[in-house]
């Protein structure tokens, strides 16, 4: 979501105008990984279908700021990133989270670049898109228990039959939190660490990607995306 600030006083009654610019400043590696995953080799026609994309995410009705479509790879580019991709094709049972996952652009790239698909990606946002639905503050769905520092008793989980995050307690050995913790005031950036910390695995080699952008008008955003029983 861009950091758009227009006048509207509940969600509904602003509808975002379409950006037809953004597909213009993406990287060529972002480009291309668009071209491959939608078969469309055109450079025109990647760009028609994007905007198709976010008309239809507009008409869902939660939108109430403008959107930039998410087609940029942020994990992608992290200097670590060669190294999650080793630990997911040597490590057996590794498994990366992303949170905040929006709509999983960064899961189907690392994917296509080998890590394991289906035992050992998961990722989890306020919506279902179908990833984990679930808020990251309610501790059904992350409880913030102190990290483990020995091998959990449990094996772990079958991600396809995961409802909340829990299951995962000592399993995950990657963490990918890309523009997320700037929706958050320090208080609950802290406690967000605390649940993720929760869930990492005690083997060495653990990941935790981190990429944030200016907080500008996101916690509001945030705010309305929240259903009466999440705040």
């Amino acid at each position: 979501m861009s950091s758009g600030n227009p006048d509207h006083s509940s969600p509904g009654e602003y509808t975002p105008e379409l950006n037809h610019e953004f597909y213009y400043v993406l990287a060529p590696q972002e480009r291309e990984f668009l071209r491959q995953q939608t078969s469309i080799h055109d450079d025109k026609e990647p760009k028609a279908h994007l905007v198709g994309i976010q008309a239809q995410a507009y008409q869902v009705g939660k939108i109430t700021e403008p959107m930039l479509i998410q087609s940029s790879l942020k994990i992608a580019g992290q200097p670590v990133y060669q190294d999650v991709l080793k630990l997911g094709k040597e490590r057996e049972g590794a498994i990366l989270l992303d949170i905040g996952c929006c709509f999983g652009n960064d899961l189907g790239k690392v994917v296509a670049d080998g890590f394991p698909a289906i035992a050992g990606v998961i990722g989890s946002d306020l919506h279902e898109v179908p990833f984990i639905e679930g808020n990251v503050f309610d501790a059904a769905h992350i409880d913030p228990t102190p990290p483990l520092y020995a091998p959990p008793n449990s094996p772990p989980p079958a991600l396809g039959t995961l409802t909340s995050l829990n299951p995962l307690r000592g399993h995950v050995s990657a963490v990918h939190a890309s523009s997320l913790f700037h929706l958050f005031d320090e208080a609950h950036q802290h406690q967000l660490t605390d649940a993720l910390g929760s869930l990492l695995s005690p083997e060495p080699v653990i990941q935790v990607l981190f990429i944030q952008r200016r907080r500008r008008h996101a916690v509001r955003a945030y705010n309305e995306h929240l259903s009466p029983s999440d705040k």
